[in-house]
């Protein structure tokens, strides 16, 4: 059996296979209990193995590539266009299989377990900052104006960054003429939050994009008339 390409859809217990040859046509299609994944592809031939994206899938990537094979994780939702039908176990795992094979498609970096274990610490925390707000709040969330787009989880540790640097700087009074505390004078501390959040992913940009270092007191070059 001659298998180019796997998608696998991930349970708790049984997982679903859909494999494909060289030609795309169906050679696999197969239901096999947790306990049996290693036991199968161990003994596979070198394949590529696409993944919808979760906790779960980050352990087995890490798994099936130690055996030789190459994986890829998708974000489900550049999977769900291609469920061709009714959503099932094994027409998750066929589109899967299917937007593995797509030559722009994009995928989920593969985390280590140091990596996972460090982003479960973070959302443990996240938890207990939603708790408390909560209570704080009454229940009613605070909607900050920061764009939706890129990494959720990366924009609430810049604005939590934020509004730590806020703080701080509003219990130094040798940072009277700093920009962020102008803008704490004449702007609410939620719109300065954001702000400097902002200004933090714009420094960062320019010293990946540059390589170039850190330097607290640059100044911006003047712009010519």
């Amino acid at each position: 059996m001659n298998i180019a390409t796997i998608g696998i859809d991930l349970a708790k217990n049984v997982f679903q296979l859909h494999g494909v040859n060289g030609h795309g046509k169906v050679v696999l299609r197969r239901q096999i209990h947790r306990g049996q994944m290693r036991g199968l592809f161990i003994n596979l031939p070198p394949c590529l193995i696409g993944m919808e994206a979760c906790a779960s899938a980050h352990y087995w990537a890490r798994t099936l590539e130690s055996y030789g094979h190459r994986v890829r994780l998708i974000a489900p939702h550049f999977v769900k266009p291609y469920v061709k039908t009714h959503k099932t176990d094994a027409t998750d795992a066929e589109a899967i299989c299917e937007a593995l094979s797509r030559p722009n498609m994009r995928f989920v970096p593969i985390k280590s377990i140091e990596q996972q274990s460090a982003l479960s610490l973070h959302r443990v925390r996240q938890g207990f900052v939603r708790a408390r707000t909560a209570q704080a709040s009454g229940g009613k969330p605070t909607l900050l104006g920061i764009s939706k787009r890129g990494d959720r989880y990366l924009r609430t540790l810049l604005v939590h960054g934020a509004r730590s640097v806020i703080v701080r700087a509003r219990k130094r009074d040798d940072e009277k003429g700093s920009w962020l505390k102008k803008l704490l004078e004449r702007r609410h501390v939620n719109i300065a939050t954001v702000a400097l959040a902002h200004k933090t992913v714009r420094t960062v940009w320019a010293m990946l994009a540059h390589d170039r270092e850190y330097c607290a007191n640059y100044q911006s070059p003047p712009v010519a008339a």
